[in-house]
């Protein structure tokens, strides 16, 4: 047993001089900074590392600048940029289709868009469903929608009259589309709505639910605007995730969408919502 002993001893003495090594180590690396002063450095730059955050909102306005058009941004934007909640937190990409030989009149669009985060893209104009096709496959091919959550789309004579509905439904994340439909069909669900013909003078989408093949492949199957629109969001509506702007319509197979109870009315005679459009977010 004395062996044993023995041998229980100097363990003993080779486990208590390891300890005391280590904490000699140790106290010499606390009393010493710069020693961990570049683990500081990193755990503080980590700490400060800014991620990149998608913005809430993209205006997507389609426009071919018809003195139509001009006379509603002269009319009725102005009032809507300064008080609709909708407008004053987005930003807005204006696509421009113009006729050769013609030119926007510049000075009228930045001073219309001054107080917002704007930028404007000028292509030639390939006609009236083909302009609003081309809206669509331009935006996925040139990456246009990637910085943000939504996208929103209008003409300049679609008008966002009460934006509750479409700040609910951007705050859901069930939703991923939000629509109108051309004829009204009955669907009970409010979604997968599978047999609705989709409106391409608005509608709201999250940009990452639709994919660049989506749109390319319904851009080659479908030379009508929204017929294109309906085969590149099917996806959102066979998910379930689709919604439909309340109150919208009847239609009756015109796709602009209207209505007494719409949030959102596209008419072509100013005097329709003018002067109506300055009181609207009051």
């Amino acid at each position: 047993m004395q062996p044993y002993r023995h041998l229980h001893s100097k363990s003993l003495k080779r486990l208590s001089l390891i300890i005391l090594v280590l904490l000699v180590v140790v106290s010499w690396f606390v009393s010493w900074p710069y020693l961990h002063e570049p683990m500081d450095q990193l755990m503080a730059s980590l700490n400060t590392v800014n991620i990149p955050q998608r913005k809430k909102s993209l205006i997507f306005v389609t426009t071919h600048l018809s003195e139509t058009h001009y006379t509603f941004f002269e009319k009725c934007w102005p009032s809507l940029l300064a008080k609709g909640d909708i407008y004053r937190q987005s930003d807005f990409l204006v696509l421009i289709t113009l006729s050769e030989g013609t030119e926007p009149n510049w000075e009228f669009l930045n001073a219309t868009f001054a107080n917002t985060n704007y930028t404007a893209q000028v292509v030639k104009n390939p006609g009236y469903h083909q302009g609003a096709v081309l809206a669509l496959t331009k935006g996925y091919l040139n990456n246009w929608f990637d910085d943000y959550e939504w996208v929103i789309r209008v003409n300049p004579d679609v008008l966002i009259r009460n934006d509750s509905f479409l700040f609910e439904r951007m705050d859901d994340a069930k939703i991923q589309g939000v629509f109108a439909d051309c004829f009204n069909r009955d669907c009970p669900t409010g979604n997968h709505c599978s047999s609705a013909k989709i409106h391409t003078d608005f509608f709201a989408i999250r940009p990452e639910a639709v994919s660049l093949q989506d749109v390319m492949e319904a851009n080659k199957a479908k030379i009508h605007a929204e017929l294109m629109a309906t085969q590149a969001f099917s996806g959102i509506v066979n998910a379930g995730t689709d919604s439909w702007v309340p109150g919208a319509g009847p239609h009756n197979g015109n796709c602009r969408i209207r209505g007494e109870a719409s949030p959102v009315i596209h008419t072509n005679v100013i005097r329709n919502v003018y002067p109506a459009c300055l009181s609207w977010y009051d």
